[in-house]
């Protein structure tokens, strides 16, 4: 890691003094009724299946709308509603746009994993399909040329043209931050350019294309393997046991090297 990266050490560090200090108020809200908790989850997905490339289509302009988790997650609710109106269609349009940017543009979580597993879930679907878009994300070169593709191919055409040989990248990791900072660093462009949009988008068509596959297939009686873990993960949770959570890569955010443990 380079000297310009922060050591996660040396930032939880940083904080501990103001955490030790932080005054933690008290908060006192008025009591609530207990209510039944609803019952009606999993939903019902479509026989036979949705449209990928439709939902895909779909996903991508609503990104220029509503940003990147509303883009995974309304196109597939959408064509849900279709056959399920009671039910996919009580949902309002704009209801993952608080997702944009990873959550209100903190950057943590990408909308596009937020707004694909949402969906995914509340279809009941396995978590093999939740590993396998967590890990699609964080591994694959991204955007993918399939927006191009299909645009050039004349069937669709977007609002928004797509621009050709957009650059990619691999974010080794699901949070918009990494991601987009990487993306940043290799293409040259800033965050918040048309550039930066234009992957975005085709990131959401790449995703919501993705998903559907999977839950078509898992629909269909396949069976969705999650994929192994990383090396890195493997290797620290055989010694960090209790103190480690999750699956992402470790080496982008921590900078000891991999034999530390057998360091005198």
């Amino acid at each position: 890691m380079s000297d310009n990266s922060m050591s996660r050490r040396k930032f939880l560090l940083g904080t501990g003094a103001v955490l030790g200090i932080a005054a933690i108020p008290t908060v006192v809200g008025p009591a609530l009724t207990a209510n039944a908790a609803p019952t009606g989850l999993p939903w019902a997905y479509k026989a036979g299946g949705l449209d990928a490339v439709a939902c895909a289509r779909r996903a991508y302009e609503v990104y220029y709308q509503k940003g990147c988790a509303e883009a995974t997650w309304y196109p597939i609710v959408e064509a849900l509603a279709v056959d399920g109106a009671s039910t996919w269609g009580t949902i309002p349009f704009g209801m993952f746009a608080y997702g944009g940017g990873g959550i209100g543009g903190w950057g943590t979580i990408c909308g596009t994993v937020n707004g694909s597993v949402a969906v995914a879930k509340m279809l009941g679907a396995p978590t093999g399909i939740v590993d396998t878009i967590m890990n699609y994300y964080s591994t694959t070169p991204l955007p993918t040329n399939a927006t191009e593709k299909d645009a050039a191919a004349g069937a669709w055409i977007p609002a928004k043209t797509p621009m050709a040989n957009v650059p990619t990248s691999i974010s080794n990791s699901p949070l918009c931050h990494s991601s987009i900072s990487q993306w940043c660093l290799m293409s040259g462009f800033a965050d918040g350019s048309n550039e930066q949009k234009d992957r975005c988008a085709k990131a959401c068509y790449d995703m919501t294309f993705l998903t559907v596959t999977l839950l078509n297939e898992w629909k269909a009686g396949g069976t969705i393997i999650a994929p192994p873990l990383p090396a890195t993960v493997t290797g620290c949770k055989s010694c960090h046991t209790e103190n480690s959570k999750g699956s992402m890569t470790c080496s982008p955010c921590h900078d000891q090297t991999v034999d530390h443990a057998s360091a005198k």
